[in-house]
């Protein structure tokens, strides 16, 4: 069994002390180390996130995104790169009904604790999570499911909730199988409520937990009791995670040998390791995760706001060199997006309207709205704007061009930001950059309607679907800024079918009419940075998250 911490209840005192001690020397040991890699076959990584535990339900952090996939599995698996599915936990599954699914499961699975996997594994997992008071039922890969009933040892039947056309693409991704036995061995809070973010991490995956070092380290081995399938066995037998809270220091443990893999990295750090030609390789890739520029065309934010005017909207659009944004903060990896979607993603139509840069057709299109260059006194910008509401008109010769202020709001990625907004002001749109910390930080201020326009990213969670992009941004949600019964109508034709054909007409039709109106913009695509060692074969994914599990030594 696995090493782990006090508050795993099952763990005796004086047996974590020893281990505590034992462990805690093998750290410090670890600390100056330059013989990371192949000689004692350990893959060092390393971030500035600290942990208590792994919980997949309950921490959405990157990092634990990629200890999901090495310690536990799902029912179907997914080519990361291509919507390919392979069967992994599961047999097969069987559409018994537009909202009803049996699926038939493995028989020679066995867990990291040493229970064999079984349908009543799947039911308590669903139970535990559907519970409001202590589960997570708002969980993307759990709010769609309605009933799930044990049919037989190793078959269970999932009543959905509504039709789930993209279920496959949830099962291989946002719902890994945690064992019942994990369930139950969840310590109890406070209240005498179980505490599942500190439920033990034993999956069925193919690397086991062996220990963990709250705020330090989590060290991962390899399951040796691993079953065969889509994953394969890894050819690493160890993988070893530290916390360095310093991203300089990080990168000097991967110059010096400490740690073998870095990832996150900035399109600056990654030029300049490059001009000093450090002894490492780096590597860029394709990111799903694309940008957009949302406009508040449903008027939200001010129902008399400029950008009502599908005019004022295509100005933008024209505004904006989106070829030299991409390059210039992403590198010739990044592409320029003509549709709300990653071209690899099912349903993802390209033959729509395009908008080229083109600042002279933009300030046209803004003079035919009847609105002429910014001021460079802001605040009379805002009085210009204010004024046009007051009763009354003026005598349409005496009426002098509008003009137009608007802020962008942004949470990811600033200096691309101030580049758009750079390119407004030459159209003559005052435009300042709004800026917070991160999507958390923004995101009541993106629900709530206050605000005309907000630079956007999207990863889709790492789907290889339309419905991951589509749905949540648009369907008069929160974040719906568009508003369109046409769009929102096609999106519900998507969603409510099990039809290949027909949900890629719907969706085909739905971002059409997206282009036509104009309400967003497409921008460009992302890259992702990486550093590793020379001795480490390690291939990206579109999704971000590195599958150490196919990784080798040369």
């Amino acid at each position: 069994m696995p090493e782990f911490s006090t508050h795993y209840p099952f763990v005796k005192t004086f047996r974590f002390a020893l281990v505590a001690v034992l462990s805690l020397a093998s750290v410090l040991m670890n600390v100056g180390r330059s013989d990371a890699g192949p000689r004692d076959d350990v893959l060092y990584w390393s971030t500035g996130a600290e942990f208590e535990n792994i919980s997949p339900y309950y921490d959405f952090r990157p990092e634990v995104e990629i200890f999901s996939h090495l310690i536990w599995d799902r029912l179907f698996y997914r080519e990361p790169n291509s919507p390919t599915f392979k069967p992994h936990l599961a047999t097969k599954m069987k559409w018994v009904g537009i909202t009803t699914v049996e699926i038939d499961l493995r028989r020679d699975v066995i867990f990291h604790n040493g229970d064999r996997f079984t349908a009543e594994d799947i039911v308590e997992m669903v139970r535990r999570l559907k519970n409001s008071a202590l589960g997570t039922p708002q969980h993307r890969a759990i709010k769609w499911i309605g009933k799930i009933k044990k049919l037989a040892p190793h078959r269970v039947r999932i009543d959905l909730m509504r039709p789930m056309p993209q279920l496959r693409e949830l099962l291989s991704g946002s719902f890994p199988i945690i064992p019942r036995a994990a369930w139950r061995a969840a310590p109890m809070d406070g209240n005498g409520r179980p505490d599942y973010t500190r439920m033990p991490p034993i999956g069925s995956g193919p690397y086991r937990v062996s220990r963990i070092e709250p705020g330090s380290g989590i060290k991962l081995e390899r399951f040796r009791r691993y079953h065969k399938g889509p994953k394969g066995r890894p050819a690493i037998g160890g993988i070893m995670f530290s916390t360095v809270a310093d991203p300089q220091e990080r990168r000097e443990q991967l110059l010096d040998g400490r740690i073998d893999w870095l990832g996150g990295l900035s399109k600056e750090a990654y030029e300049r390791m490059k001009n000093e030609g450090v002894p490492i390789r780096l590597a860029k890739s394709p990111s799903i995760r694309i940008a957009f520029l949302l406009m508040d065309r449903a008027g939200r934010n001010d129902e008399k706001s400029p950008f009502r005017d599908i005019r004022i909207r295509r100005a933008v659009a024209h505004a904006i060199n989106r070829p030299e944004i991409a390059v210039n903060f992403f590198g010739t990896t990044s592409k320029v997006m003509h549709s709300l979607c990653y071209p690899k993603q099912v349903g993802c139509e390209q033959d729509v309207r395009r908008y080229k840069y083109d600042p002279a057709k933009a300030r046209k299109l803004l003079r035919a709205a009847g609105y002429g260059p910014a001021s460079e006194n802001r605040l009379a910008d805002r009085l210009n704007t204010l004024a046009e509401r007051l009763p009354g008109k003026s005598p349409e010769k005496n009426k002098r061009l509008r003009s137009i202020a608007a802020d962008i709001v942004s949470y990811r990625n600033h200096p691309a930001s101030e580049a758009m907004s750079l390119y407004l002001k030459a159209i003559g749109i005052d435009s300042t950059v709004d800026d917070y910390r991160s999507f958390e930080t923004a995101q009541r201020r993106l629900q709530s309607g206050n605000f005309d326009l907000a630079h956007m990213t999207w990863a889709s969670h790492g789907a290889l679907d339309v419905a991951d992009i589509l749905n949540p941004l648009f369907r008069d949600g929160p974040l719906d800024y568009c508003r369109d019964n046409e769009v929102n109508r096609w999106l519900d034709v998507a969603a409510n079918t099990n039809d290949a054909k027909a949900r890629a007409r719907a969706f085909s039709y739905a971002l059409k009419r997206l282009q036509e109106l104009v309400c967003v913009v497409p921008l460009f695509s992302y890259t992702t940075f990486y550093a590793h060692s020379y001795r480490l074969n390690f291939q990206p994914t579109l999704d971000e998250i590195p599958r150490f599990y196919r990784a080798k030594w040369k």
